[in-house]
């Protein structure tokens, strides 16, 4: 990827400084413009990390509770970031997923335990998009699908039915990114993780896919992806 971050990498700078927030944001976007693949959106990530913005490192001084004990809203978004699949998307799609994790969690530098921070986060990210160069008309589905980043784990609960995803995603591939981003969010966090929490995700998208219609092929990005 021909970013201003990997030509420092390239060039064996690893004395990282923060750089401000536009050019940092414009390296990503032209980062995930090139459609990286997976390993290599990781080693973005991983390079990219130790210089963010400021207002994005602050996520790092924010201790969370519950199932996200002992980590840092920060430290839960790299995770997140890092564990992503998205091999098996078609490109916008991995655009949009990536996208997503990159804000799905923004909400909660106000308050880490406040139940609404997925609407919080969704209401909050229109900087961040508009530095990455997205569109007007692509904004509400992405702001959709932040808000919306716990529907999966919910069904998975029993507070959610999986018949609601006709009504909450587009089509197909809507369904898809969110199902990314959800199976890498709750496998990022160990007790989840062992609890096969993830595998319950993905029977839900299958379920929802075979009872709502929607019609593509359903491929689990467990499987190779």
């Amino acid at each position: 990827m021909n970013t201003e971050i990997d030509i420092q990498i390239a060039n064996g700078n690893t004395n990282y400084e923060v750089i401000g927030e536009i050019e940092w944001w414009q390296n990503m976007r032209d980062a995930l413009q090139s459609d990286p693949s997976d390993s290599e959106f990781r080693r973005l990530i991983n390079h990219a990390w130790p210089i963010r913005p400021q207002n994005l490192k602050l996520l790092d001084d924010i201790k969370q509770g519950g199932l996200h004990e002992g980590t840092s809203v920060g430290e839960h978004e790299r995770r997140v970031l890092l564990g992503l699949k998205t091999d098996h998307l078609s490109n916008g799609d991995a655009l949009w997923a990536r996208i997503v994790a990159l804000g799905h969690d923004y909400g909660k530098k106000g308050d880490p335990a406040d139940p609404l921070h997925p609407r919080v986060s969704a209401l909050t990210v229109d900087d961040h998009l508009r530095l990455l160069g997205i569109q007007e008309e692509h904004k509400e589905l992405l702001h959709h699908l932040i808000e919306h980043h716990h529907f999966w784990g919910d069904v998975v609960l029993g507070a959610r039915r999986v018949e609601e995803a006709r009504t909450l995603f587009p089509d197909f591939n809507a369904v898809m990114v969110s199902h990314a981003v959800a199976r890498t969010d709750v496998g990022s966090i160990r007790l989840l993780r062992q609890s096969g929490a993830v595998s319950l995700i993905d029977q839900a998208v299958e379920e929802a896919i075979r009872v709502n219609g929607f019609g593509q092929y359903y491929r689990n990005p467990g499987d190779g992806g």
